[in-house]
């Protein structure tokens, strides 16, 4: 993959990287607060290493599909879960 700054190749890592780890670590934390299920909390976890592994390795576009489809369950599941649980002030 060429780019045409070496900027565009830093930002594509940071953005690859972020939205990895960051998932991943949503999905934990959902899963150390309990604030939604277990599965839900799962799900989100392994959803963008499953993602990275179809898209980049295995080049499978269905289990890509099941990759994000996992990811949107979860995000879902927490929309709904998260108000009810969470406290201000």
């Amino acid at each position: 993959m060429s780019h045409a700054h070496p900027s565009l190749a830093v930002a594509e890592v940071v953005f690859v990287l972020g939205h990895l780890v960051g998932t991943v670590l949503l999905g934990i934390a959902l899963w150390r607060t309990q604030t939604v299920p277990v599965w839900a909390a799962v799900m989100t976890t392994i959803s963008q290493p499953l993602h990275l592994v179809a898209a980049v390795f295995l080049l499978s576009r269905p289990l890509d599909l099941v990759a994000w489809m996992m990811t949107a369950a979860g995000f879902a599941v927490t929309a709904v879960a998260s108000p009810q649980k969470v406290q201000v002030g």
